[in-house]
């Protein structure tokens, strides 16, 4: 993919991108490494390092470097282009619905696209999940549930106030699904199939007055997807890769195939393995001919985007410039601002953000980057990002913000200084310690090498 490269950065600060990436691998924080450092315009730095499939003796006994055209599973990622996606259907008008960004708040107009967050609806998103009694006739445990007092809107969808969390990111959920007295479970443990039936899940919390990480880019998904009759891989192409160049190769929902000379493996540490590392089996579900899916089905809008992190960083550089071919200025304005601040009743990240039911999956995760600011210095944007509302300890100033993917994949957009970043890897569980910390480092090392203030 030809990106635009007037302004890289220097032979000098190559070698300290690169070094950085090196030295990270020799240190086994991962098997290896994409990162892409980039401003609105031009790709700074595009380097990588080690493997994305590691030499084993039963396959592939010299193992596959990291390309720069590598495809790995960009996971929640994918969550920003759903967002703008979302975005562009209300603000652009090819919705067959009538809603419009001025309905951002209508609970109403939502749930004429999505009856199933209505009252009354029967389906368990309507409620709150409370706890749980008795166990029943049928072997379940009662759901305790009750009716919400507001209503889910569109606004909370995108910020994650919908009160709507992943079972494994909350106690009662889990619960739900692995009920600690040995009864039957009352929802089945999601499999990663592509069944819409795994996220109608309770609230955890009252729409607009709980920040919680969840389903809500799903039902985004299906927002988008009932309001134009187009399934979300046709979404992607139109709204997002073909305006900005991007090849179906190098970023999509769906590939014909996949092999670990394009794909890269999936890992986790392993104390028993000389390289540190084990390779775990990993398929996300996808219609077999990339098309419609089946009725009850649906594409991973919460975490089913593949790409390499070059293709990944022309979308994050569309949204640094506010490219008007996705979103006008207006609501680019209002897309990337502090969504939290004026609210009536104040909603806050809590921390820790989330206390990791299945560690397999992810770690707890205490804040996202850690601030200067004593309260957490953190809030969330229309685009589904944690947003600094202080400078961080990174070095980040207040107004940029970033997000990340489940097999440890992190990004971050300072639209104040016109820089960006994402380091990709394929290691699970998320938030895994020391790359977490190595992400932290070169947040640092780009502001350091580069001389932003």
């Amino acid at each position: 993919m030809a990106l635009p490269q007037e302004k890289p950065a220097s032979d000098a600060h190559q070698v300290v991108f690169q070094d950085f990436l090196n030295d990270a691998v020799a240190r086994k924080v991962g098997p290896g490494f994409q990162c892409t450092i980039f401003n609105e315009s031009s790709i700074l730095f595009n380097g990588v390092a080690g493997f994305s499939t590691l030499p084993s003796p039963a396959a592939h006994t010299s193992g596959v470097p990291w390309k720069t055209s590598t495809v790995a599973w960009l996971a929640s990622c994918t969550k920003l282009c759903v967002s703008l996606i979302a975005l562009h259907i209300i603000t652009h008008n090819p919705s067959n619905t009538g809603f419009m960004f001025a309905d951002l708040d209508d609970a109403d107009k939502l749930a004429e696209v999505l009856p199933e967050l209505r009252p009354g609806s029967g389906y368990l998103t309507s409620k709150i999940l409370e706890g749980f009694g008795d166990v029943q006739v049928d072997g379940k445990r009662e759901m305790k549930l009750k009716d919400t007092e507001g209503r889910v809107t569109l606004r909370h969808l995108l910020t994650h106030t919908a009160g709507m969390s992943y079972t494994w990111a909350n106690s009662l959920l889990r619960e739900l699904i692995v009920p600690s007295d040995g009864s039957v479970p009352n929802k089945a443990f999601p499999r990663m199939a592509g069944d819409i039936f795994d996220f109608d899940l309770p609230l955890v919390g009252e729409p607009g007055l709980t920040w919680s990480y969840g389903h809500a880019s799903d039902w985004l998904g299906l927002f988008a997807v009932r309001s134009t009759n187009k399934n979300l891989r046709q979404l992607f192409h139109q709204i997002i890769s073909q305006p900005l160049s991007i090849p179906p190769s190098e970023a999509d929902f769906f590939f014909s195939s996949k092999s670990p000379a394009t794909h890269a493996s999936m890992y986790v540490r392993s104390r028993s393995s000389p390289t540190g590392f084990q390779e775990v089996p990993f398929a996300l579900w996808t219609p077999e001919n990339g098309g419609d899916p089946p009725p009850g089905k649906a594409y991973y809008a919460g975490g089913g985007l593949y790409g390499s992190s070059e293709a990944y960083a022309t979308i994050l550089q569309a949204v640094i410039r506010r490219d008007t071919r996705i979103l006008s200025r207006e609501v680019w304005a209002e897309t990337i601002r502090d969504d939290l601040q004026d609210r009536e009743i104040p909603v806050r990240i809590p921390r820790p953000a989330w206390v990791s039911q299945v560690p397999s999956v992810s770690r707890s995760v205490m804040e996202f980057a850690e601030s200067t600011a004593v309260d957490g210095g953190a809030s969330v944007n229309l685009l589904q990002c944690c947003l600094a509302t202080a400078p961080t300890k990174s070095g980040r100033p207040a107004g940029s913000f970033g997000w990340a993917g489940l097999a440890n994949t992190y990004y971050f957009v300072d639209p104040v200084n016109n820089i960006g970043a994402i380091l990709t890897a394929q290691l699970l569980p998320f938030f895994d310690e020391r790359v977490v910390e190595t992400r932290d480092t070169l947040e640092a090392l780009v502001y350091q090498t580069l001389n932003i203030p």
